[in-house]
Order: structure tokens, then sequence, then C-alpha cells
């Protein structure tokens, strides 16, 4: 979605058409209807607040395995909310110091060597529609405990390193390095940068282009395994699988051959704590919940 935009009406922004790129001032009702998903994925709930009305990331909570942590696309405030997977509210948790011009997805992972292993999550302000941004940012802080309301973000300023400026709706962490990965949104083809985590650690810089890899539509959000064994990449109709080694980095195994199935209309996926399935949240309000083994 075009960042600055303003906040969307509840009910007004439903499932993402497939394939489609969202063209700033088109008609959403010129925008083709959903495909169905592959029947494999089974309907768990619903969002239950208004307030979530565009989710755009989606991940599992490290210290908190008992929340999805979700935030709203452009046009929202920096927040996060953590719900349960029926979709019932349990916390709404402000970024404090962030701003949010595009937010597009969230992670979690380890944060500053200085914390440790503690987790950290991370929120991907790394829209760009317009490719008007000479920069973009991530946002991280300590996973927040349960009743906190405000946080203090660390920002982490990025830039490409050829100067071409990039739409991007996909952030990895990798559980094992703590290294970041973003998916650039193009059609048919994923472009894929690194930042490793002492350059995150230095507050940020180029990023380092990583390779890239085919695709049916636009990357939209991705995930990777709590362990560090398996990443997930989608587009707003397909999910692709990659498994990944363990002398793999991230970029290695997104060069590999994926698995790809079809999913819910959706720009957000995430992995269970086991790494054995997916849940995936549709945007618009009250949007469903779904989820689906991996494909093996």
């Amino acid at each position: 979605m075009s960042w600055g935009a303003p906040r969307a009406r509840p009910g007004a922004d439903g499932p993402l058409a497939m394939l489609t790129a969202r063209v700033p001032g088109r008609p959403r009702s010129e925008y083709p209807p959903p495909t169905a998903p592959d029947p494999s994925w089974t309907s768990v709930g619903h969002l239950r607040d208004a307030r979530l009305d565009e989710v755009s990331g989606v991940v599992v909570g490290r210290t908190r395995p008992d929340v999805l942590w979700v935030h709203n696309d452009s046009g929202d405030v920096p927040r996060v909310f953590a719900i349960r997977r029926d979709g019932s509210l349990v916390d709404e948790v402000a970024f404090a110091g962030a701003a949010a011009l595009d937010w597009e997805d969230i992670a979690i992972g380890p944060g500053p060597r200085s914390a440790g292993s503690a987790p950290w999550l991370y929120a991907a302000d790394i829209g760009d529609n317009l490719h008007a941004r000479a920069s973009i940012s991530v946002y991280r802080t300590p996973e927040p405990a349960p009743g906190v309301a405000r946080v203090a973000a660390e920002r982490i300023r990025l830039s490409y390193p050829d100067g071409v400026r990039r739409n991007a709706e996909t952030m990895l962490v990798d559980p094992r390095t703590g290294d970041l990965v973003i998916v650039a949104k193009a059609d048919g083809i994923a472009e894929v940068f690194t930042m490793t985590r002492t350059s995150l650690d230095a507050g940020g810089g180029m990023l380092h282009a990583a390779g890239s890899f085919a695709i049916e539509g636009r990357a939209t959000g991705g995930d990777v395994s709590a362990d560090g064994a398996r990443v997930v990449v989608r587009t707003y109709d397909w999910a692709y699988a990659f498994d990944r080694r363990p002398d793999q980095t991230i970029a290695d195994a997104l060069a590999g051959t994926p698995r790809a199935v079809r999913a819910p209309a959706s720009e957000a996926i995430a992995f269970t704590s086991d790494g054995a399935s997916w849940l995936s949240i549709a945007e618009g309000a009250y949007a469903e919940v779904f989820t689906r083994a991996v494909p093996g």
C-alpha cells in the first residue's frame, strides 16, 4: 500500500487481488477477485478488533509462543498487536521513537550482541510503492512482556547498494546468526538483500546484494522457522517453502528449488513455533486466520 495513506476504515480493505500491484489511486473494485486457496488451509479464527483492519505482517512469539505479533499496513501509527490464534486481542504495544511510513513485515530473532540470546521483534518500514525513499528503516525492540503498552524502539537505517529505490514487503531475521534479509517486491523476480548482525548493531547502512530468485507474482511476506531450517516467502496467493542446510545462509537457501502451494489471499505468513505449519492472516477488518502444514 502507498505509504502516507490514511488508515483504512474497518471493512474497507478486503483481501488483495492476486498477482496485481496496488497502483496509487486505482479503485479497489478494479482488482480481480482472489482465487481459492489450497483446501489444506484451515480457518482457526478471525480478528476481533476493528483496529486490525489491514494486517501486513505476522510472526509467532518466542518468549510468548501463545501469541502472534501483527501490525497494520501503511497509514497506521507505529504499533504492534499481540493476538491469539483465534484472532482475539491480547496487547497493543506502541513503538516509542519510531515512525510508520509503510510497515510491511515483522520478524523475530536475535537482537544486538550485547543483548545475548534474548529474542527481539523487528518491524520493517520498507514499503515504497512510489520509489520515493532514499532510505528505509527497520525498528527493533526486545519482545514485549505481557501487559507492556509502550517500548523504546531502536532504529536501523538501510539503503540499497546500487542507489535504485525499491519497494519491499518481506523481511527475514536469521535465528542462527541474527543477520537481516530483505526481499524486494517486483513482478516475477525476487531480489535478495542482506545485512550482517554486526552492521545492524552499528546502525545499519548499505545492504548487500545477495542474488535473486524467480517467483510467480510479487513477494509480500516471509518468515524463518525458529530453528532456522526452513524459510517461506509468499506472494498474494502462493507460498514458497525452502529447506535450509546447516551450512547455508538464508540467501543460499532462497537460491534453491522451493515447493509452492496456493495460499489464502494475504501479505502475511509465519511459521508456528515447531516449524511444522504456517499461519496466514488476510487483510481487511475481522479477517480470518488460516493455518496449514508446511509441504513436505
